[in-house]
């Protein structure tokens, strides 16, 4: 792929990204998400259930998300545990 065809195809998943509206990642044995995880600005549904995560507990950043309505968290350990 040449680069400004590279370049074309980062423009389009990143403005995807930018709008994506549900986004499940339950059971991948995930440990954390990425601190800017808060640019997803449009994100209503956000499923983590049954992920492994880290001491520390999920990104601040995730206050950001304004739009956010379901966030799935089952089988996720207590915050009493971080």
């Amino acid at each position: 792929m040449t680069c400004v065809r590279m370049e074309a195809y980062i423009h389009i998943v990143m403005h995807y990204l930018q709008v994506m509206q549900t986004l499940n990642l339950s059971h991948n044995l995930l440990k954390t998400l990425p601190t800017d995880i808060g640019r997803f600005v449009a994100m209503r549904n956000l499923y983590l259930a049954g992920n492994f995560w880290d001491v520390g507990g999920l990104p601040d950043s995730m206050g950001d998300m304004k739009s956010l309505k379901v966030l799935d968290l089952e089988g996720l350990p207590s915050a009493n545990t971080w």
